[in-house]
């Protein structure tokens, strides 16, 4: 089944008459990847597009985040941020943390984490 068939049966599999038609063709094409495409098929998919009289696919357009929008998620960044610093130094000074920590001491010497896994060096 060649590229145009999929096309056609992908924009024709409703019954009822399409308005949206070359929007669903852009979106078609925008999902198709283009390492995956042969020649065959892009020359076919060039030939259906100038047969629907589209120039040009359109890049997509950017979404603009405004200023306050930034603000409100670095404040929300920065609150949580603080949440977890004052949850792990809670963790810290409470009887199980203490506990951990000289289970890490111990099993940092056979090569483990506090909690038995094998340690992983990234160097």
């Amino acid at each position: 089944m060649s590229i145009v068939d999929k096309m056609e049966r992908y924009l024709n599999d409703t019954e009822e008459v399409l308005e949206d038609y070359d929007e669903r063709l852009f979106d078609l094409v925008a999902s198709l990847d283009p390492e995956q495409v042969s020649e065959e098929q892009a020359y076919e998919i060039n030939s259906f597009m100038e047969e629907l009289d589209i120039d040009e696919l359109d890049e997509v357009k950017k979404i603009k985040i405004k200023s306050s929008d930034k603000r409100a998620n670095k404040k929300a960044y920065r609150k949580n941020k603080a949440k977890l610093k004052i949850a792990a130094k809670k963790y810290r000074k409470s009887s199980k943390g203490k506990l951990m920590a000289k289970k890490a001491k111990k099993m940092a010497s056979r090569g483990r984490t506090a909690t038995g896994k094998k340690k992983v060096s990234y160097r």
